[in-house]
């Protein structure tokens, strides 16, 4: 089905597209003639008085074209200015030509390149190319008339401009209808490309406004749990669950706050707060956090970040990079060890999230980073996760300037490096502020 509005578009376009192309073409020609005046004038000097009257002539005519072009116009508007214009220049110079008794060979030479030229760059169809060529055939049979000279065969030269009247034509109207095609084609996709960006909005709003009703009661469970497990009062019996219940109410509220950050990261709404920070007391809380997720595992987190390193970024933006990283390792490591290591390196910070577990399919690595893609083992596809966590970071990464990359072998582990760029880059800086 045709999008909406296309013809009105595809008139517009064409109609700017001609009037643009004929003031070129125009001038052009004005430029010729006046070079191929001086030249005759030289050789027949007392035809100069004819020859800048008719030069003259033909400047009014283009100025006039120039003029009634300055402001946009439309199609088929601007072809008829097009073709009364081209068809005034060729029938002023066919009377010069009649009055002199000039040779008609340059003249058709003239004629037939405004054809095939007007076919060309000029994209108003085969009907106005037509009523062109029939004008100029009819200015050439004027001069011809009033005593102009022409070949040895006159023959020869009407079947000559015929043909060139007959390919030009042909070619106008190929020329359109693959215009057409063309523009109809570009139609469509931005038509799909405002369905796509539609959609996404409208999954992102989804998404933001569940976030919004979950953090509440997630809130209220976890505050409510917490103070059971401060309780003495409190059972042993009991503690061990409420504790747990108290750090998965924590990670679906981590979860909750990432969906909402991924909305404002995928608008683009989400702030740049700039800020230097010593990268170990920042995500010291992520290691007391990890710790706990591996106290039953036969897991080793090693930690090398030493405390002096300092960054200069956006602190909530690298303390989410590096949870979720660090997140990722603690789903797919069940026994073995968790590394995680940073140090200066090119002017900027190394951020290196190591672990021995499942590993990833080299047919998997570029696909890890899209949305909602998983990598289970087989026959497992149960894994806590919704599928976002590596996309996020990702984007993060991105925002603050930085890169990422990964190596993985199936069975033997994956290491993720990112790097921190020395500052943050200019156009974050710029949008933010």
């Amino acid at each position: 089905m045709k999008p909406p509005q296309v013809s009105d578009e595809f008139a517009r376009e064409t109609g700017d597209l001609t009037a643009r192309r004929c003031r070129i073409g125009l001038l052009v020609y004005l430029l010729f003639a006046a070079a191929g005046a001086v030249a005759e004038w030289r050789v027949y000097p007392q035809r100069g008085s004819l020859l800048l009257a008719t030069l003259a002539v033909e400047a009014v005519v283009v100025c006039a074209v120039l003029l009634t072009t300055r402001k946009p116009i439309t199609h088929p508007k601007s072809a008829w200015i097009v073709l009364l214009a081209s068809v005034s220049v060729c029938s002023i110079l066919a009377l010069y030509n009649a009055a002199v008794d000039g040779d008609m060979l340059y003249v058709l030479l003239t004629y037939m390149s405004f054809m095939l030229v007007a076919a060309m760059v000029i994209p108003w169809g085969a009907g106005f190319q037509l009523a062109m060529n029939v004008g100029i055939i009819a200015a050439y049979s004027v001069a011809l008339a009033g005593g102009a000279r022409t070949g040895p065969v006159p023959a020869y030269d009407f079947l000559a401009i015929a043909a060139g009247a007959v390919i030009s034509t042909l070619g106008a109207h190929y020329v359109e209808e693959y215009r057409r095609r063309l523009f109809a084609q570009a139609a469509a996709l931005r038509q799909a490309n405002r369905s796509l960006e539609a959609a996404t909005r409208a999954r992102m709003e989804l998404l933001s406004g569940l976030s919004h009703d979950m953090r509440t009661p997630l809130s209220v469970v976890m505050g409510y749990a917490e103070i059971l497990v401060d309780d003495p009062a409190l059972s042993e019996n009991l503690r061990q669950p409420v504790h747990s219940i108290a750090r998965e109410a924590k990670e679906l509220l981590y979860l909750v706050d990432s969906v909402l950050d991924l909305a404002r990261l995928e608008s683009g709404r989400l702030p740049f707060h700039r800020s230097t920070f010593r990268l170990a007391e920042l995500v010291q809380p992520l290691r007391e956090t990890t710790t706990d997720l591996l106290r039953d595992r036969s897991v080793h987190l090693r930690w090398e970040i030493p405390d002096t390193l300092t960054v200069d970024s956006d602190e909530g933006k690298v303390r989410e990079i590096v949870r979720n990283l660090l997140s990722n390792a603690v789903k797919y490591t069940l026994e073995g060890e968790i590394a995680i290591s940073a140090a200066p390196n090119d002017g900027g910070t190394d951020i290196v999230v190591a672990d021995t577990g499942i590993g990833i399919a080299p047919e998997h690595l570029d696909l890890i980073f899209d949305p909602f893609h998983r990598v289970a083992p087989e026959g497992d596809a149960h894994l806590p996760g919704s599928g976002f966590g590596l996309y996020m970071v990702k984007l993060l990464v991105a925002l603050v300037g930085g890169t990422i990359d990964v190596q993985s072998v199936p069975n033997g582990g994956s290491t993720f490096h990112v790097w921190l760029p020395p500052q943050p880059p200019s156009s974050v800086l710029s949008a933010g502020s």
